[in-house]
């Protein structure tokens, strides 16, 4: 199956920053709320705060103005930090770093100097402890710019929110195989071609917490706030599933029909790639390089991408608590002894092309405001394909 160039720039508006031609009101000078205690003041015993609260709280934290955009090596970062691992250990998620901590530094310079510290947890599998499945979202952001904080609430707050909160479910449940959560740090600089980011899941790749051949899968998380385009119904889009025919299903099983509007829906890691898979866009890309079959879960690229803008204002946060669920189903199937995926070499064998273009009728409807293609384009787009 072969796809042209002139396919890319159609889907890579979907993750680059051309959707901010879909413009807001101009919330430039706006700071993130106050960190709060989503439960407020209550008389009697406390109640334990939804899913959807416990997810807001972890954003209002790392996305605060005090943290000042969780800069790597900044003070903002270790607040985050410390932030992750108190919610890890309220969750019964044990230490999986360096010398039996939670932290794992990062050293990628050319003189081995620290330049970031990833968070590591890990839930102990009961069937297959030996064999795991990972949780990963990273925590850094670009700190300032201009002089004005980029607080990175959607970016990578609300992952870091996700993550944490799927976590808590997976520990409190059980899982047959180990769950390793992975908060990254230095992601941020991923489309740059030199110098970039990726830096903390790479760290992590060729020194990981469980032997490299025996890591059965991957899921991970980057913005997944809801806020992609004004006006449209929230997605949870499922990309690079098919990495491996058993992800692949997974994947499709929970998006369903492709025709119709359901909260996940599945794309091709193509659609992110218009250079070809020598640029990831994420952090999947350093367990791709693995071989390890990955979901990279993603609610899209705002307007708001990577500006000061990026508040918890912008975050949907019953959108995520649904997301979560749909993606609590795939982790369990993951992390159970019975999934065995296998890293497809030729991936594009696996994709459902009629599904997928589906999807490219999905996505042009929502960045064009076109009912879908119209007989006299499918052909076009279809000898693209």
């Amino acid at each position: 199956m072969r796809l042209t160039s002139l396919v890319f720039p159609a889907l890579a508006l979907f993750f680059s920053s051309a959707a901010r031609a879909f413009e807001l009101p101009s919330l430039w000078g706006m700071t993130a709320p106050e960190v709060e205690s989503p439960a407020g003041e209550h008389a009697g015993a406390p109640t334990a705060p939804t899913p959807a609260e416990s997810m807001r709280e972890t954003v209002a934290f790392l996305s605060a103005p005090a943290l000042a955009g969780r800069a790597p090596m900044s003070k903002g970062s270790e607040a985050a930090r410390d932030h992750i691992v108190a919610k890890m250990k309220a969750a019964g998620i044990l230490p999986a770093g360096d010398g039996g901590t939670y932290f794992q530094s990062v050293r990628k310079n050319l003189f081995g100097h620290r330049i970031g510290t990833n968070v590591v947890g890990r839930i102990a599998g009961r069937a297959k402890p030996e064999e795991c499945v990972y949780l990963e979202a990273h925590y850094d952001h670009w700190g300032k710019a201009g002089g004005k904080i980029q607080p990175g609430a959607n970016d990578n707050a609300s992952g870091v929110a996700m993550m944490l909160e799927l976590g808590r479910r997976l520990a409190a449940q059980g899982t047959d195989r180990t769950v390793i959560v992975l908060a990254s740090d230095y992601e941020e600089g991923a489309a740059l071609p030199m110098g970039g980011g990726l830096k903390g899941a790479a760290y992590h790749a060729e020194n990981p917490a469980c032997p490299a051949e025996k890591i059965k899968a991957a899921v991970v998380l980057d913005m997944v706030g809801g806020s992609f385009i004004p006006g449209l119904a929230p997605h949870l889009y499922l990309i690079g599933s098919e990495s491996s025919a058993q992800t692949y299903a997974l994947a499709r099983g929970l998006a369903g029909d492709p025709a119709q509007d359901a909260l996940s829906r599945v794309m091709g890691v193509y659609a992110i790639e218009p250079s070809g898979p020598m640029i990831p866009r994420a952090d999947y890309g350093p367990f791709r390089d693995l071989k390890v079959p990955f979901i990279f879960a993603t609610s899209g690229i705002p307007p708001e991408y990577h500006t000061p803008e990026d508040t918890i204002d912008k975050v949907d946060f019953d959108f995520m608590e649904r997301a979560a669920g749909d993606l609590l189903r795939a982790l369990e199937t993951m992390a159970g002894a019975g999934f065995e995926p296998s890293f497809a070499a030729k991936p594009d064998r696996i994709i459902d092309w009629n599904a997928e273009l589906a999807q490219l009728d999905f996505i042009l409807n929502a960045l064009t405001g076109l009912s879908g293609l119209s007989e006299e384009r499918r052909p076009f787009v279809e000898q693209l394909t």
